[in-house]
């Protein structure tokens, strides 16, 4: 296929187990002042109408529709997802805290380069210089000392199959892979240094895996596309010195493996806040996905905004239809409740969800901050005491109430009611960290018992599953359960009102 000239496997082990990098990535300089923990993503912006050709290519390659992020939303873990981590199997990962991108490799046939492009959470596709992912056929490499009609052979097969070559070596296309953009900090040096993380092929040289189990998608991303990466980055040390950042593979536990995960999480050198458990026989699902589960100590769950400041009428113009922009506005977080129309007449539709309570000398912070804060997207927590003052007695307790984690730049829109009503149930009805790790025994002894292990012969001969003892369905082929339907919270309906607030404020 091609684009603008754009040209539109190999299968290893399934066995993957944990990845290192075989060389370093030259350290970004040390910064001055509080750096943020996550990084913006490097690269140059494709042109519009590239752009719009590339999203349109991505979903010829996944069979998606529509022009959002393709990539799986997990949703958040309740006492329920205990269950599901008894009676199916999951791999656990922590929860970086990074910047969520799908690396899409493809190749130019206006001039037989291979591009990379990093896409983000609004879609828009960032292309990356000094970065290339050579193909794992053996049938497009031959040797130096081989005949020169082997040679030309190898090369018409390379020029018929449409690969990109760079400095001899074939590289791979139409490769969709999804991952985390992480600042690293060195313990000692406190230097950082940007690191992809991969964690799942969603596309391999045109072929769509989405639909085999993670298991296969997994061993795929270590046999076909990082280790021929890794094997050209220790050939290649100028392609080491020159990459936008370093690129490693996401270690994978056994779901019974939690205490450890939470045990090495202060080790690393990036930040983190919570697991990730992914269902180890699903396919890959593009949007949200009920069998990748999100845990954070109920506490740490959060929502994503937008915030508006409303401010009062200005008392010295009559009529009260001037914004007092002297004032100190109110606080309104509105959740997202879809979309009207498409394209370039999209309009993201918002409701207000609730107030937030900011304290003079927090409203006084942001100001000094300089930066914009109405129409921002942010990332809430509730907690205890972040509520308003009682009026008549100031020195009692203050209620709960939210408080800005950080600004999401990185997202189109907040998070869609629906969602919203999940992760609230996610915040009544959640798991706390000795809960969660309690149940790691009785996971592995489910994990090791005699119905799962025919279960796991049954999904891999691809039969419909069995039925387990307390008479439910599970297994069958990636992509379906008998689970479906889980929402990932046991409460039902709409969470508390928004509370009362002054009846005039003014949208700035």
């Amino acid at each position: 296929m091609a684009y603008g000239g754009y040209v539109s496997s190999y299968g290893g082990s399934n066995d993957a187990g944990p990845s290192s990098n075989p060389y370093g990535h030259a350290p970004q300089p040390q910064q001055q002042g509080p750096p943020s923990s996550v990084p913006d993503i490097p690269g140059i912006r494709a042109d519009p109408e590239a752009e719009t050709f590339l999203r349109r290519h991505v979903s010829n390659l996944t069979g998606t529709f529509g022009s959002r992020f393709p990539g799986a939303q997990p949703v958040s873990f309740t006492k329920r997802s205990l269950d599901m981590l008894l009676h199916q199997d999951f791999w656990v990962c922590e929860k970086s805290d990074g910047q969520r991108v799908l690396v899409f490799v493809v190749a130019n046939g206006a001039t037989g380069h291979q591009e990379v492009y990093l896409i983000d959470r609004k879609n828009t596709y960032k292309l990356q210089r000094n970065l290339f992912f050579p193909h794992s056929d053996p049938q497009y490499y031959v040797k130096d000392s081989a005949p020169e009609e082997q040679k030309r052979a190898t090369f018409m097969r390379q020029m018929k199959d449409g690969l990109p070559l760079y400095n001899g070596w074939p590289g791979c296309k139409d490769t969709l892979l999804d991952g985390e953009l992480v600042w690293d900090v060195e313990k000692k040096t406190g230097r950082r240094r940007l690191r992809l993380l991969l964690f799942d092929a969603l596309v391999v040289d045109g072929v769509n895996m989405s639909m085999r189990p993670l298991t296969k998608r997994y061993g795929r991303l270590h046999n076909t596309i990082y280790k021929p990466f890794a094997d050209y980055m220790s050939k290649n040390p100028m392609a080491v010195a020159e990459a936008p950042f370093e690129v490693k593979i996401k270690h994978m536990d056994l779901a019974y493996g939690i205490d450890a995960v939470i045990q090495r999480m202060p080790l690393l050198e990036h930040g983190n806040d919570g697991l990730i458990f992914t269902g180890m026989h699903s396919g890959y699902t593009f949007g949200t996905d009920s069998k990748i589960i999100k845990w954070k100590p109920p506490s740490e769950n959060s929502i994503d905004f937008v915030l508006r400041l409303r401010f009062p009428p200005d008392p010295r113009v009559p009529g009260g239809t001037v914004p007092d922009l002297r004032a100190k506005p109110f606080f309104v977080l509105e959740e997202y409740m879809g979309d009207q129309g498409s394209g370039k007449m999209r309009e993201a539709n918002y409701e207000p969800f609730d107030w937030l309570y900011l304290d003079d000398e927090e409203w006084e912070d942001m100001k000094r901050s300089g930066l914009q804060f109405d129409d921002r997207i942010v990332e809430c927590v509730w907690q205890a005491g972040r509520g308003p003052p009682n009026p008549s007695d100031p020195s009692a307790p203050r209620p709960p109430g939210w408080r800005i984690h950080r600004i999401r730049d990185d997202k189109q829109d907040g998070n869609h009611y629906s969602i919203i009503r999940k992760i609230i149930g996610s915040i009544e009805d959640g798991v706390e960290e000795d809960e969660v790790i309690a149940a790691a025994a009785q996971i592995r002894s489910q994990w090791k018992s005699q119905e799962r292990e025919k279960l796991r012969r049954a999904i891999e001969q691809g039969g419909a599953g069995i039925v387990t003892a307390e008479g439910r369905v599970v297994g069958g082929p990636a992509g379906q359960d008998a689970s479906q339907g889980y929402s990932g919270g046991s409460k039902r309906g709409r969470p508390p009102p928004m509370r009362v607030g002054p009846a005039k404020v003014m949208r700035l």
